[in-house]
């Protein structure tokens, strides 16, 4: 008697995401930039449609991962009464939709202004793994506002930003394993 088995298993790539990553570079652009890269209440100062850049995240992905979302978390607070909001864009990844805050708060208080999602790709022509990955990459924040007089100068204050990148390893999808056993002889029963 012989007996052949053929078992099919799918296995499910799940998604995978990094840790919300701090910037170790900028371009100066706002007054102590550098403060935006830790935690520790001591402020990058903009003025209104002033922009500052941040980059070098040190993603590394991995080869053949796919992006699939970014999260952009900036703790920033305003001086005065005006309607002060930041613009944030992400950089070398394409084209991508540039995203606004609300009103900013009056005092710093380790809040997270939260923009994107973990399935956000602010529409990027370009969000690839290869682009995250590099010392590049990064994001840009304007000061802004919502209507109004300007704001006052060095009113954007800016006390860390940070990014986190969901992603989905090694191209997405399933991986699916045959598995056959094949057995000649005679089958018993007691």
């Amino acid at each position: 008697m012989r007996l052949l088995l053929s078992l099919l298993i799918a296995f499910p790539l799940w998604a995978d995401s990094t840790s919300a990553t701090s910037p170790t570079a900028d371009d100066s652009g706002w007054l102590n930039s550098s403060n935006g890269y830790s935690q520790n209440d001591t402020d990058a100062e903009g003025d209104f449609s002033q922009v500052v850049q941040y980059t070098t995240f040190g993603f590394a992905l991995g080869g053949g991962a796919t992006p699939t979302g970014v999260t952009v978390e900036s703790d920033i607070w305003r001086d005065g009464t005006r309607n002060n909001t930041i613009e944030v864009d992400l950089l070398n990844v394409g084209t991508c939709t540039s995203k606004e805050t609300g009103v900013v708060g009056t005092s710093d208080t380790d809040f997270y202004e939260v923009l994107g999602s973990t399935s956000d790709t602010w529409s990027c022509t370009a969000l690839t793994q290869a682009n995250v990955d590099s010392s590049s990459f990064g994001v840009s924040i304007t000061g802004a506002k919502t209507s109004g007089a300007n704001p006052v100068d060095d009113s954007y204050n800016l006390d860390h930003v940070r990014v986190t990148i969901e992603f989905t390893a090694g191209g997405g999808g399933s991986t699916f394993m045959l598995v056959r056993a094949q057995y000649e002889g005679d089958i018993h029963s007691d």
